[in-house]
């Protein structure tokens, strides 16, 4: 059995696909108001603690927190909240949360446990990354298995639970199978909710009545949402494929997203298609995929996300290196992007353009506004002078 490459791949993003924020939205109250909605919402509260004059602090604030990858995350998992430290509420957040350099950022429980305390700025990868850890580890369905192992069927607490399971990014198939096939005096309309939750893995009873349910659960949640969920549970089971080798488990997952996955099905099998081929190592099937994948990536991101993982598992492979060239050169010449051009870089000087990668790090230094990344791409010049 491979291991795990690519589990978290479809859980996040096909999770968020659709949806379309444009940066953090930050919640406009006090600490106390953030505690109350975390609890009601179950969501872990993210705070930025920064000041007005604080550099890494203006640098997050205009190009972290702004950013669509960054608001699609952290507005659908977390309660996001600012608080200008040298301002009363901040002084008194400050009180009890010890700030010694900015910006420092907090992760919280809903009772305002500290989850993970994280100081300095952060590029948004970093951010993603942390934000992805502390959603993983952290559990709400505790209080929900308790009170359901203790006898309490009712059906508000049932739903409840698998949400909060499939959150946490546990299983909650077995807990769902064994509720529906003990629960007594569901109606229909109950039963229709009850699927729409348990629908997590796409090869699995629960889906197929959620689609034979299809029509009530467009009317009572939206095709949107039923999109997602048939995205978000075919990705689930695209994961399992990868995981067992079962290719049979893969065209399943690709046609039922072909079927009922709306607008982002085709990207969807594009992506399921070239994870499964990365997983084999096949590198003639990933470039073929990512020829197809190439149009839909527009943003650098994109580009340096599936550089990575090519360069992870192919190493310095010929072709995809000339493959990674031309994806990248067009954004390497006016990028302001630290590492993007960090990584077309050491592309250059791994394909033996030693020359080249010295002029090009050289005129990036020269064009970057950023005192930070000047600094950085000072060491980059070294580092490929030391190559020469």
């Amino acid at each position: 059995m491979k291991p795990k490459l690519l589990l978290t791949f479809f859980s996040i993003i096909f999770a968020t696909a659709i949806l379309s924020a444009q940066g953090i939205e930050f919640f406009h109250g006090s600490w106390e108001d953030a505690i109350e909605q975390a609890t009601k919402q179950e969501k872990i509260i993210f705070v930025d603690a920064y000041t007005t004059w604080c550099g890494p602090c203006k640098r997050m604030s205009a190009n972290v927190f702004t950013r669509e990858e960054a608001g699609d995350f952290y507005n659908e998992n977390f309660i996001n909240l600012k608080i200008d430290m040298e301002k009363p509420d901040g002084r008194k957040f400050g009180s009890k949360y010890p700030v010694t350099a900015y910006p420092t950022l907090f992760f919280l429980d809903p009772k305002g446990k500290v989850l993970k305390k994280v100081v300095g700025g952060q590029q948004l990868e970093g951010l993603l990354r942390i934000g992805d850890a502390i959603v993983s580890e952290f559990d709400f369905s505790a209080k929900y298995r308790e009170a359901y192992e203790s006898g309490d069927r009712s059906f508000e607490n049932m739903v409840n639970y698998l949400d909060a399971l499939n959150k946490s990014g546990k299983s909650s198939l077995k807990i769902a199978n064994e509720y529906i096939r003990e629960a007594e005096g569901l109606t229909e309309a109950q039963k229709t909710e009850f699927y729409f939750k348990a629908a997590s893995e796409s090869d699995s009873r629960l889906f197929e009545e959620m689609l034979r349910r299809k029509t009530e659960v467009i009317k009572n949640s939206g095709k949107l949402a039923f999109e997602e969920k048939v995205l978000a549970a075919a990705g689930k089971t695209v994961d399992k494929a990868i995981e067992y080798e079962n290719e049979r488990l893969l065209k399943d997952a690709i046609e039922v997203a072909k079927k009922h996955g709306g607008n982002n099905s085709k990207l969807f099998a594009l992506d399921a298609k070239m994870n499964w081929a990365f997983a084999q190592k096949d590198v003639k099937a990933v470039l073929k995929m990512a020829k197809k994948r190439k149009a839909y990536m527009v943003e650098p991101k994109d580009k340096i996300k599936w550089f990575k993982q090519a360069e992870l598992t192919f190493s310095n492979d010929n072709s995809i290196m000339e493959f990674s060239y031309d994806l990248l050169q067009e954004d390497s010449e006016t990028t302001e992007d630290a590492e993007l051009i960090s990584i077309f870089t050491k592309l250059l000087v791994t394909m033996g353009k030693k020359e080249q990668a010295l002029s090009y790090v050289t005129s990036a230094r020269e064009r970057v506004k950023d005192a930070r990344t000047k600094s950085y791409l000072k060491n980059m010049i070294r580092y490929v002078e030391s190559s020469m």
